[in-house]
Parts: structure tokens; C-alpha cells; sequence
């Protein structure tokens, strides 16, 4: 969710306290804090209110305990199965990573 709060951020609102704290993270406002440093201006274009609304589900969606449950799982099992990509002709490129998430996902 600390990544939506950033798509969601502008100059006027702000939300990074979801973000890890530490002056050596992706997360420009903490990171900024933690140095002691002015808050930086935010670089993302404002979005429209209904945009940001519309992005919240989906963003809760992908941040469900049992979804990352499942992908965890899934990662597990694909460590001790022979990778998929090796098994078949033309999974170069694009093809490759089709396959690898529908292997993690599917």
C-alpha cells in the first residue's frame, strides 16, 4: 500500500508513513527526513480524484495476506520443479516471462 500512497501523493498531499524510514530507501520523503533534509517536491503528476479511487481496490487486492500467501506457495513449489521455460521450444523473451507468471499464477 506504501506504493499507492505515493501514486496518490503531490505537493499538497503527501502519505509516505507507510514507507520504510531510513536515509538509503526508494522512498524520497523518509529518506529525506532521515537525513535531516528539506522535503523533496514530489515528481508524480497529480491524479484525478476518481483515478485514485479506482486504483485503491486494486491495490488492496494485490496487498491480501492470502494472495501473497499463494504467490509465496507457489514461488516454494517452483524452486523444486524444473523451470518451465527449459522444457519447451520458443519461450525466448517475452514468451519466457509469459510463461514464468503463468507458472507462478496460474
Amino acid at each position: 500500500m506504501a506504493t499507492y500512497h505515493h501514486i496518490t501523493s503531490n505537493d499538497t498531499v503527501s502519505n509516505p508513513s507507510l514507507c520504510p524510514p531510513g536515509p538509503d530507501l526508494w522512498c524520497r520523503q523518509n529518506a529525506a527526513k532521515a537525513k535531516g533534509e528539506p522535503t523533496p517536491k514530489t515528481q508524480i503528476q497529480h491524479r484525478p480524484p476518481h483515478v485514485c479511487e479506482a486504483l485503491l481496490p486494486v491495490y488492496k487486492r494485490l496487498s491480501d495476506e492470502k494472495l501473497l500467501q499463494r504467490c509465496l506457495q507457489a514461488s516454494a513449489e517452483l524452486q523444486r520443479v524444473p523451470p518451465l521455460h527449459d522444457m519447451g521450444p520458443g519461450t525466448q523473451g517475452e514468451a519466457r516471462v509469459a510463461v514464468h507468471c503463468a507458472s507462478c499464477c496460474g
